[in-house]
Order: structure tokens, then C-alpha cells, then sequence
């Protein structure tokens, strides 16, 4: 065998375990190689067919021989054992989807808590932040009035006379 094929054995080997249709380890990799031999060996696909007809012709001379038609063991284990691997697929999307859902409900919950603390929280630091500006009566602007401005200076109307602006005559 090629290290390939081994790999996807083993690969379907893990997902036939993951959904429940193997029993074990065991059971997943001798499935999985079930149908690997189907796909690349035409000998075996040969030998299927043959059993098939075989089954067929067993099938239809039991029921010339009963005068009714009647399921072999073998045919209604098959499909005891599909209809039992589809109800197992069913109940694990079932449940993946619950799963999901579930999950999503919590998130969608959660997301919905955070914005409401965060408006809580805005709300507060609103509420502090003008509790703030009408408990200090302005003293930042009294400050102002006292300091000089670099434009403005630090001046009265008294030092400066208009005469020295609008000074007319000779120099």
C-alpha cells in the first residue's frame, strides 16, 4: 500500500468514528478499507457483482419455491444497518445543530449585556463628568481673567495713549 491511500483510510477512518457509525477504531479502519477496495480494485468490484447476481438469482428461486416474496437475513441486516446508521447520522446533525444554536443564543446573550454595561457605564461617566463641571464653579476661568495673554499682553488702557497712535505732526 501507498502512504497515500493509507492516509485517506485512516482520514475516513476518523470521520466515520466522529459520526457515529463505527463502534470502534477498528471497525472504522476495516470499513474505510471496505471502500477504498471498492473504488481502486476492479477484481473485487467484479467479485461484488457476481455475489449480487447471486443473491439475485438465490432471491428469486426462494421465491418461485415460497410462492411469496421474503427478505434474507442478509439483505434485511443491510438495511437494519443503514436505517440505523441514518437515524445515527440524523440524532448527530440533531444534535450538532442544537449544539450550535444553543451557542449562538449565549453569544447573541451576551453581546446584549456588554452593550447595556457599556451604556450603563457611559451614562455614569456622563453623570460624573457634569457633576463635576457644577460642583467647581468655573475657578479655571477666573484663572484666565488673571493670567496675561501672549496676543493681548498684560495691559490698561491708561498705558497706552491714543496720542502716540494717531500722532500727527512733525517729528
Amino acid at each position: 500500500m501507498d502512504v497515500e491511500r493509507i492516509q485517506k483510510i485512516n482520514n475516513l477512518a476518523l470521520s466515520l468514528m466522529k459520526q457515529g457509525l463505527a463502534a470502534n477504531r477498528e471497525d472504522a479502519v476495516l470499513q474505510a478499507e471496505k471502500v477504498f477496495r471498492g473504488q481502486d480494485g476492479t477484481e473485487d468490484y467484479k467479485q461484488m457483482v457476481r455475489q449480487m447476481e447471486g443473491i439475485g438469482e438465490e432471491r428469486k428461486a426462494q421465491e418461485k419455491h415460497d410462492g411469496q416474496s421474503t427478505v434474507l437475513p442478509a439483505d434485511a441486516l443491510d438495511e437494519q444497518k443503514i436505517s440505523q446508521i441514518m437515524q445515527q447520522n440524523t440524532q448527530f446533525l440533531v444534535k450538532t445543530i442544537k449544539d450550535f444554536a444553543q451557542e449562538m443564543e449565549t453569544l447573541r446573550n451576551e453581546v446584549k449585556m456588554l452593550r447595556s454595561q457599556m451604556t450603563i457605564r457611559q451614562a455614569e461617566a456622563r453623570a460624573a463628568h457634569a457633576a463635576e463641571q457644577q460642583s467647581q464653579p468655573n475657578p479655571a476661568g477666573q484663572q484666565e481673567k488673571t493670567q496675561s495673554h501672549p496676543r493681548s499682553g498684560n495691559y490698561k488702557a491708561d498705558d497706552v495713549s491714543i496720542e502716540k497712535f494717531f500722532y500727527m505732526g512733525k517729528k
